[in-house]
């Protein structure tokens, strides 16, 4: 038998540092999506494609953007189980 009480095995460490980053942006997204939905919300405006330009500008572009860089992430992790 296989004892499960051990220390965690080498190769969960890019898996746990891919959720750490995920997290870390998903929280970096949050806060700029709520201060910055905030601030553009009191200031008069027009809105972008008929969307009012808060939402706009303070939730989509930001999480459009964490989504890239988050996918950009992910795929140059991935490049890193070649490596010896």
């Amino acid at each position: 038998m296989s004892d499960s009480t051990g220390p965690p095995r080498s190769d969960s460490r890019p898996a746990r540092r891919e959720a750490f980053v995920a997290a870390l942006m998903w929280f970096a997204a949050l806060v700029l999506t709520v201060g910055l939905s905030t601030w553009l919300d009191s200031m008069p405006g027009a809105s972008v494609l008929g969307v009012p330009r808060w939402a706009a500008y303070g939730v989509l572009v930001p999480w459009a953007v964490f989504f890239v860089l988050h996918i950009r992430f992910c795929l140059d992790s991935g490049a890193d189980k070649s490596k010896p």
